[in-house]
């Protein structure tokens, strides 16, 4: 019984040890759903060199060829109200067909998660990233 207890308790407590548990492997792609989010905004961004190399993920592409193809998608967790910025790619020329980036809380400072195929992969811990 005990080992039980333990199992469960290290379960749980893996699962709540993410950076954004609500939006953990969820993607963010148009699909059927169910969705765990809504979209409030959405938006072209146009970063620096020096701003694109801090992005998480962006080290495998090339800075000329995806300057302009990316933008930020404001999502809202329909299960806290909490808000998060994805930085994401959104052009074939620049990431071949699937949207990279990182999740970040709403005010853009602190990273959360990777994107990788338009799915969030939630860290623990968080980092801050100065962007702008």
């Amino acid at each position: 019984m005990k080992q039980i207890l333990l199992t469960l308790l290290f379960i749980f407590s893996a699962q709540n040890s993410y950076a954004c548990p609500e939006l953990n492997d969820v993607d963010l792609a148009n699909g059927d759903g169910p969705w765990m989010h809504e979209e409030i905004d959405f938006y072209d961004i146009q970063l620096t060199k020096e701003e694109f190399v801090k992005i998480p993920n962006f080290d495998f592409f090339e800075y000329e060829k995806c300057k302009n193809a990316l933008y930020v998608k404001v999502v809202r967790s329909k299960k806290t109200g909490r808000v998060f910025n994805a930085v994401m790619t959104n052009e074939d020329h620049c990431d071949g067909g699937n949207s990279y980036g990182a999740l970040f809380n709403s005010d853009m400072k602190t990273f959360l998660g990777d994107i990788r195929d338009s799915y969030i992969s939630c860290h623990l811990p968080t980092r801050k990233i100065d962007l702008f």
